[in-house]
């Protein structure tokens, strides 16, 4: 009565928040509690989080199994990492390849059901099970299979900039209805005018007035209740930019301040009780350390990742010599350290987002000094006039891309390389091609392996009305 009804694979840092949307929707599906999801979606993501870190790309079965009777919703999330020769010593001793300790133990503690297999060399499965309301069987579970893998998965970020489109989509269909009950209005102004004119015609055809007056008030009935629902609109925008602006304090404030108090203590610890740590426990603070600001530096990315939309300024006129200036002047350091070159064509003044226009150039430069070959780094920015704009490229002398990932590069959370090799999060070229779709243009890549990518995006002339940004006062000159 085990048999998986669905299946997921963490390859990647990014899958690990799938897998805890998906453990949710699961629990939702088989009846638990508001209370009992969130203890096993809690359990599961920890697990997950472990498995990964510790031992690599992992499986997640979900089944239902059955003790005394009982249905369980089973989750085994399985590994091909060394393996353990004694489960019940590792956990005991906190081993590292369980986690370190305290997000196992605290797995355990949050389910019904806990179970470590684990073969030495071939891999580790554990299970997580909580119990279910009697009568769910195979037949029921098998169907929440059927529709999870029709369902399309969202990141919360996502399920609220699609409603806001939904709503801005809207808000457009109602200012247009606005427009038609200013004109009507304006048509009843005139006809009363030439009424108080004419006013012994009037008397005379005072039904075909009365009639006319109807007509008139049955319009603005219609006209005044579609402008209520336009401002009902627009009250429900104001609340899904709140919950943005709630996301982003959480990421800025409740998510980085936690993570710096851990992190400062943590170096606080290694420093006053270093001499009384084993080795084992100095690397046990390092790890800690490490997580901790690779997390911050995921957070403030995220947070970078869902501003440009939320947080944008006006389009002024904007010099790109002098953002481009202002981007060498920030990466003096890196470009001297790596005994880079940049060169440029002459470029031109358009109107943007100053602002971020910096921030693609920083980006785009950056990743062209970062991933660099043999030899030093050598960057040419250029800019070609369009029929509608113009098309911006950055040439480098790097390490090259494989042509099956230039599109997969520009998707959040996607990395070619690990940390050790090249440090990042994987955000950066996902937000430039957010600040140029903002604006109105598309970006792209042509590579050759071994030889150098060049970038390209365009920006058009006439950028697309914004009608979220900031106010600003000047761009970049």
């Amino acid at each position: 009565m085990n048999k998986p009804f669905f299946q997921i694979l963490v390859r990647q840092e990014g899958d690990i928040i799938l897998a805890r949307q998906r453990t949710r929707r699961v629990a939702a599906l088989a009846g638990l509690s508001l209370h009992d999801q969130t203890r096993l979606t809690t359990a599961v993501s920890e697990v997950v989080r472990n498995a990964f870190q510790y031992a690599g790309p992992c499986s997640i079965r979900f089944s239902i199994l059955e003790e005394d009777g009982r249905p369980l919703l089973g989750v085994t999330v399985t590994d091909k990492g060394p393996g353990l020769a004694d489960v019940e010593a590792a956990m005991e001793k906190s081993s590292p390849a369980l986690g370190g300790a305290s997000g196992i133990a605290g797995a355990r503690r949050l389910v019904d059901h806990f179970l470590v297999e684990s073969v030495p060399g071939r891999g580790t499965s554990v299970t997580l099970a909580k119990l279910l309301p009697a009568g769910v069987d195979q037949e029921q579970a098998a169907a929440w299979g059927e529709l999870l893998a029709r369902e399309i998965t969202h990141s919360p970020l996502e399920e609220v900039e699609r409603q806001n489109r939904d709503l801005l989509r809207t808000l457009e269909a109602l200012r247009q209805k606005e427009m038609e009950l200013a004109r009507q209005l304006g048509e009843a102004d005139r006809l009363n005018r030439e009424l108080e004119q004419t006013n012994e015609e009037l008397d005379r055809t005072n039904k075909g007035v009365i009639s006319l007056y109807k007509e008139i008030e049955d319009k603005n009935v219609d006209l005044l209740h579609e402008v209520k629902e336009r401002q009902a609109a627009e009250e429900k925008l104001a609340r899904s930019n709140k919950e943005l602006e709630h996301f982003a304090y959480i990421a800025s404030h409740d998510l980085q301040e936690p993570l710096r108090m851990i992190g400062s203590f943590l170096q606080l610890l290694s420093l006053e009780y270093e001499d009384k740590l084993d080795a084992d426990g100095r690397e046990y603070i390092h790890f800690a350390v490490d997580g901790a600001s690779r997390m911050q530096e995921l957070i403030g990315d995220l947070l970078t990742y869902s501003r440009v939309d939320m947080k944008g300024k006006p389009f002024l006129p904007t010099d790109m010599e002098a953002v481009l200036d202002a981007v060498l002047r920030d990466l003096r350091h890196v470009i001297e350290e790596n005994g880079a070159v940049v060169t440029r064509d002459p470029l031109p003044t358009l109107r943007a987002d100053a602002s971020q226009m910096l921030q693609l150039f920083q980006n785009l430069v950056k990743n062209a000094i970062k991933f660099r070959g043999q030899a030093p780094p050598a960057v040419h920015v250029a800019a070609a006039p369009e029929a509608q704009g113009w098309t911006f490229s950055v040439r480098d002398n790097g390490i090259g891309i494989e042509p099956r990932y230039w599109e997969k590069i520009f998707v959040i959370f996607q990395r070619l390389h690990t940390r050790d090799e090249y440090p990042g999060t994987g955000i950066g070229l996902a937000v430039c091609q957010r600040i140029v779709e903002r604006h109105g243009g598309r970006i792209w890549l042509e590579s050759e392996v071994g030889a150098g990518t060049t970038f390209y995006f365009t920006l058009p002339h006439d950028p697309p009305r914004e009608s979220g940004a900031e106010p600003g006062e000047a761009a970049v000159a």
